[in-house]
Order: C-alpha cells, then structure tokens, then sequence
C-alpha cells in the first residue's frame, strides 16, 4: 500500500459499511507472521506482554524501539512508522509506551517452523527440513499425543512427548515428509492418546500448509529439482525447465519467480523467497530491463545515461556499496531497491556495485564505467554470439578479422565497405553490417563455428590499401576472447594465452577478453606449473609486447607461489623483463639483529630503525628505498603503466587495493622525495611491502585472499592489479623480499 497510510480503510459490503483499523495508532502495535505474512495481533499501549504461536515476526509501530537482535528499528515504506524483523523470544523496547516482551503461548497452540520457499499472499510454501511445533498441557490427557498427518490421500501417525513443559517440535522427516514427493497442501492434526490409526479420532488441535517433500531450503535460488506433477507452466515465471529439472532462470527479467502449483482448490502461484542476489540494467531508451551478469563491467555513455539498476537480495544484514557510496542494510524494508540515475551519475575512484556482508566480506555484483570513447566502441554477449560496435574514425572501404587459435594456424579473413576487391575471402562465423548513415560497423561472431580459446583482432584497410589496426581512444588494441579449453596444455598453450592477455584492455569492452581466456591461462598455469618449481615456467616471466611496455598478463593472482622462490631463481632474466631487480638482492646479508614480522607494526619498526640507525647492510640502506620510489615514479610517467593512477578499470582496482589502512605509511613516504600531496605511489609500495612479506612466510594465495574478501573484485582483476603493482615497484618488492626472508629464516614467528 502506497504512503502516507492513513488510520482506518473504508470495509463495504452491500449495504453495510464500516471503518477498518488499518495503521497504528499511537501507541499501538501490530505484529506479522514473518513466514506468512498473516497479521498476528493489533496490541493496544497498556499491553506489555504477548503470547506467540510463531518463530520469526514483524513489527510495525509509529513510535521508534529496538530489539536485540534486529537493533533499532528503521523507517517503514511510510517513514511515520518503524519496522523490525525480530524474534519470538525477546523483548522490545519502546520510546513512549512500556516495553514488549513476546512469550510462548500458555494455551493449546500449534504452528510451523521450517524455511518458506515461497508465498501466495498468506499461504506459504514450507521446506521440507522443518518442524511442527506443539504447545499443550500435558496434566490433561497425558505426557504423550498422536500427530495425525494428511497429504493428498496419505494418512500418516507419529506419536510425540511432551515432556515437563508442554511443548515438543516434531520434525517434517518423523511424518516422512523428506522423501522427495510433489508439493501439497499437508494436515497436521494432535490427537489424544491412543488415536494412533484411528482416521476418525477426535482432533483437539489443527493446522495446515502446503510443503514440498524431499526439497530441502536451498542456500541460493531454486535449482535443479525435479518438475513436480502438478507444476503449472502456464501460472508460473522466471523459471528454467530443462530436461526434467526446474530452476530459477538467473537471466530472466522477472523480478520475482513464481511456481504455478495445482492443488484440490485451484492453481496458487507461490512467489519464490529471494535467495540469491540478482542485478538488472533498466534501459530508459528501450523502456525493458536485462539481467546483469555477476561481475560484469556496464560501461554507460550519452545514450544511456538516464538507465538504472534493480538489485534485489535477501541479505537483510548486508550493506549497499554504489560508487563508494554505503547504504547501511537498504534490504530490511524490501528485497528489491532501485538505483536511480542520480545515484549513478557520480563519477568517482570506486567503480563497484556491490555488497558488504556483515562479517566484512564484499561481494562484487559489477563495475560502472563511463564511456569517453567517440568511436563508441561497444560489446554485447549472447550464449550463441558476440557483437562488437564501432564507428572508425577514418575513412575505410575493408575490414580485416584475425584469429588467433592457441591450437592451430591463424586465419584471416576480409569484409568489404566499399567497392575496392578483398584480398582474402570472409570467414565462416563472422558477419558484418555497416550503416551508412553513422558508418556505424557491427561485427558479429559465432563461437560455435570459430577455434578456441582463441584471439579476435582488427584490421581495418584505409583508402589507400594499408591495413591499421583497429584501436580505442587510448590506443589499446581492439581484442576479442573466444573462450576454450585445453585436452593437454603445453607451455606453448600457455604463452601464447599468456600474450595475449599481456596487452592493455579497453575499457569500453569490459574485460571481455580476461574473462573468455583466462580459464584456459589458469589451467594451462596449473597443469605446466604443477611441480611449483620455477624453471617450469620461467619463460612465462619473459613474455613480452611488441611496443615493448611492461606486459599485464596476471601471475600473482594465478600463480603467486612464484614469487615465493627464492630471489637468485629469478636470476638470468633480462632487464627488458621488468623482473631482473628480484635477483639482484640474493645473498645481501641479513641486518644484525635481523628485522621482526611478529609485532603488531613490522613496516613500521623497520623504517624507523634504517632511518636511524647505523651498520645496516648496503642493500638494505635507506637510499635503496630512495631509489625504489624514483624507479617507481619514473615507471608511472614514462611507461603504460601510468593506467595504474589514472582513470579507468585498472585505475579503479589498485586505488581499492590500496584503500585499506597501512601501518607505516608516513615513514614510508618519508623516503619519497618530492612526494607531497599525493599519497597513492606511497601506498603501491605498502601493497608491494605486503605482497613480499607474504611471500618471504609463503601465505601470498592467502594474500591475494584477503585483498579479493576486502574488496569483492573477481580474483584476476586482484591478481593484475598486484603483477602490475610489482612490475612498477619491483625494487621494493627486491628489497622486503629479501629483507622479510632473513626475519623468517631467523625463527621469527610469522605476522
């Protein structure tokens, strides 16, 4: 009901007419079944205690209170009043009447505790891993009852006891409700002692409800069960019905899946509880909505810059982040909030739509980038085809498709624009379209027909015959993943993966290639690299760019046991590796006393000793981490690898990495001259620090873990962001590598 809600609602039937309490009034407080959504009581402010025959309540009321286990209430959908999901064994406290205790019932009750899968208004469709609750007086008729249940034409009989207090819990599985069976409406009926198989024995208690047998409350959405009997297609949405099995369909633009069930009154449709997060991106122009991958970057530009994004989730506890922005528990109210334009139109360094779970972990749902590129250069993925868009910004009558099989030979083949001849014939599996009123180029591609895993690159041929490769706004080549697998990965698989990945990304296509390629570079990775020893896969470490800047395939992330060798494995990698300066600090002796790593403030206690302090090894000097922000500096003016503080993607990763709190930081930049006013190399090099510390103690996967818990990107986009972090600052991860190995290997327990 939309807001304001007013007192009372108008009730007419026929000639009779009345007004229905509907809001509460002052001091008033209305209590829900939490599971049913069935109004349990209307409390008047002289009621201070309430019996409860449920589990799990909602509770309304327009002065402001707090439980123990929701905390303060918050606003309702009409912010006069307050709302709280709480327990049915706590006290409320309230501002402005006496406070609120719920108890169980002293009377005869009956009610069901178990997980709801869904809800048809006040009727809900229960798990099967649930139980029927009983509260009766065992001084009247005895310690012992018979439970008397009715599914379809099934009668079943289970005798429980009572016990001292009353109440006994017989579970879903003692009436042989988990064996799998098609959901229906159940009978529940407690009858006196002695009833057992007796169909027409008196019923002194009651209650019913529908239940799925076999189907337990599952940790996501509905997935993979059997179709049951009496499954109504024709009622039901969003759902995925494949080869016997039925699921919730995770691309459908249904906001809320329905299960169509027939029973012996007609057909219910059961709203599904929400137990997965869902994302969709609700275009303006087109007036629909399409569901949003997890993890997917939206690149949004002029045309779509009026779009929103729908969110639902069922984590009533977890945090709302929007670029940078926290909304602190958005889903108490509802399990679907929109984020309007005015939430998106901010352009900021955090670049996620995601999560924060109540134990701190953060769950990436996808990454919002803006679009500058004027050629407009855009991708979109279906499971039967890839489409890329652009407009050039020349003139051009051809255009060249390059694949590159990792398997295989390259193939190459032509689409003309214009009336000069081709000089190769088109490809099977690749069409294109041109408009020629916005000379507008769409490529279409069917992975189906196409080697893989495999490169997709461009050419496009000018007026005058010459072949320029197509690239967006910031020169980054234009490439495409068609993603594979590998029967037995080699070491020629796995550079030829490794070279592809090694080039800079548009930003405008989203990471399409990373996502396609990498799980053949991980494999491959895994299977070359199986011994962990180094030289197995050494050569990765040299696979270079033909503009010969500093390549961004990802080895922390993948493999960060590499850098947990020893620095003299590194040696005899040339300097055009970037990784050279690793060997160079072999066998520099250890300080004397060797530096700590089981404090609370190692970085820190290191600083200020080399700061101060004389007899400290040549390599472990203080201008050694001179040198190192020097180096580190000139890599980020001079080299590509200037995309690590600028803007974009990548940008956006490493200043989320480097976000979280560094002890040590101010010493740190007290050896990076001319550093004022800008932080961030500063804290590259902490990141670096962290990395070579876990390394010298052997945790960097649990390194690259904590940072993906912390920030909820994807563990590639983590794992290049670090590679490329160590790449620019690779002396300081020389120097803590072998600085921290010393601490280590002198018996120092590990930080």
């Amino acid at each position: 009901m939309p807001p304001p809600w007013r007192p009372t609602i108008r009730w007419t039937a026929g000639t009779l007419s009345r007004d229905i309490p509907l809001a509460p009034a002052e001091g008033e407080v209305l209590v829900f079944d939490a599971d049913t959504g069935a109004m349990l009581s209307r409390l008047s402010p002289e009621q201070g205690e309430m019996e409860i025959a449920a589990e799990r309540l909602i509770v309304l009321s327009g002065a402001p209170f707090t439980s123990p286990s929701f905390g303060d209430a918050i606003p309702a959908k009409d912010a006069s009043f307050r709302i709280a999901w709480v327990n049915a064994d706590e006290t409320l406290a309230f501002e402005g009447r006496s406070d609120l205790s719920f108890t169980r019932p002293v009377e005869d009750a009956i009610w069901i505790d178990a997980p709801v899968l869904g809800r048809d208004g006040s009727r809900a469709l229960y798990a099967c891993n649930g139980g029927l609750q009983v509260r009766i007086a065992p001084e009247i008729g005895g310690p012992t009852r018979i439970i008397r249940t009715r599914i379809g034409g099934q009668v079943r009989f289970h005798q429980v006891d009572l016990g001292a207090t009353g109440e006994v819990r017989m579970a879903f599985a003692d009436a042989h409700l988990e064996a799998l069976a098609d959901p229906s409406e159940v009978l529940f009926e407690v009858l006196t002692p002695g009833a057992a198989g007796d169909l027409e024995a008196r019923v002194a208690l009651t209650t019913r409800c529908w239940i799925w047998p076999g189907i337990s409350a599952p940790d996501g959405d509905l997935a993979d069960v059997p179709i049951p009997a009496n499954f109504d297609p024709a009622r039901s949405a969003g759902l995925r019905a494949i080869d016997g099995r039925l699921s919730v369909d995770p691309e459908a633009d249904q906001e809320t899946p329905i299960l169509g069930l027939s029973g012996p009154d007609g057909v219910h449709e059961f709203r599904l509880v929400a137990r997965g997060e869902k994302l969709w991106h609700f275009r303006m122009a087109r007036g629909d909505r399409v569901y949003v991958p997890r993890g997917a970057t939206l690149v949004f530009g002029h045309a779509n810059r009026h779009d929103a994004l729908i969110l639902r989730s069922p984590d009533r506890d977890a945090s709302l982040l929007v670029l940078g922005r926290e909304s602190r528990r958005p889903f108490h109210r509802r399990q679907t909030i929109e984020i309007g334009e005015a939430d998106l139109e901010e352009d900021t360094e955090d670049d996620r739509i995601a999560l924060r779970r109540a134990d701190g972990r953060v769950d990436l749902l996808a990454r919002l980038r803006r679009a500058t590129d004027p050629a407009g250069l855009e991708i979109s993925e279906d499971p039967d085809e890839i489409r890329l868009r652009f407009t050039p910004r020349t003139d051009c009558d051809a255009l060249r498709v390059r694949i590159e099989p990792v398997c295989g030979a390259l193939i190459e083949g032509e689409y003309a624009f214009g009336r000069a001849p081709l000089d190769l014939p088109s490809l099977q599996g690749v069409r294109t379209t041109r408009d020629h009123a916005t000379s507008q180029v769409e490529v279409i591609l069917d992975p189906s027909q196409l080697p893989a895993p495999a490169r997709a690159t461009f050419l496009l041929r000018d007026n005058a015959g010459v072949l320029l490769p197509l690239r967006d706004v910031r020169n980054a080549p234009v490439a495409i993943g068609l993603a594979g697998e590998i029967d037995t990965p080699q070491r020629g698989h796995l550079l030829d993966l490794a070279r592809f990945l090694a080039e800079p990304q548009p930003d405008s296509l989203g990471g399409q290639i990373g996502r396609a390629l990498s799980p053949a570079y991980e494999a491959a990775l895994d299977h070359v690299g199986k011994s962990h020893m180094l030289g197995s896969i050494k050569p990765l470490l040299a696979v270079a760019r033909e503009d010969r800047q500093p390549p961004r395939h990802d080895l922390v992330g993948a493999t960060p046991w590499i850098f947990e060798a020893s620095p003299i494995a590194f040696g005899g990698l040339d300097i055009d590796t970037g990784l050279a300066p690793i060997s160079d600090m072999a066998g520099e002796p250890s300080p004397v006393p060797p530096p700590r790593v089981d404090g609370d403030t190692p970085l820190s206690d290191w600083l200020g000793r080399v700061s101060t302090s004389a007899g400290i090894p040549i390599g472990f000097q203080a201008d050694r981490l001179q040198h190192a922000f020097q180096a580190l500096r000139w890599r980020l003016k001079e080299t590509d690898l200037h995309d690590l503080v600028g803007e974009g993607t990548l940008a956006g990763t490493v200043k989320l990495i480097c976000g979280a709190h560094v002890e040590g930081l101010e010493k740190l930049r007290s050896f990076d001259t001319g550093g004022g006013a800008d932080p961030l190399p500063a804290r590259i090099a902490a990141q670096v620090e962290r990395l070579a510390r876990s390394c010298a103690e052997r945790r960097s996967h649990a390194f690259v873990d904590d940072v993906v818990f912390r920030t909820g990107l994807p563990r590639r986009e983590v794992g290049q962001a670090l590679t490329l972090m160590l790449r620019v600052g690779v002396e300081f991860f020389a120097y803590f590598r072998a600085l921290w190995a010393h601490a280590s290997k002198d018996g120092s327990p590990s930080a």
